[in-house]
């Protein structure tokens, strides 16, 4: 499978209104979210958020060694 057959598995998936028929290919993605930091403060919650220093409950803190940082990474 090529970059050729990704184009036009995408145009058919938007002739027929976004939905997508053909799941037998697993996909990999990634969510980025992207916020303005205004100050320091808000910047050191957000790192100890991201490294699970604080309380999160929605996270699976076994999963954190699994987390990328992508810039400023040791």
């Amino acid at each position: 499978m090529g970059a050729r057959d990704d184009e036009e598995r995408l145009r058919f998936d938007r002739s027929i209104g976004g939905r997508m028929l053909h799941v037998t290919t697993p996909r990999s993605f990634a969510i980025l979210r992207c916020a303005k930091i205004k100050t320091m403060g808000n910047m050191g919650a957000s790192l100890q958020h991201t490294f699970r220093e604080r309380d999160t409950p929605n996270a699976d803190a076994r999963r954190t060694p699994y987390n990328t940082v992508l810039v400023g990474g040791e």
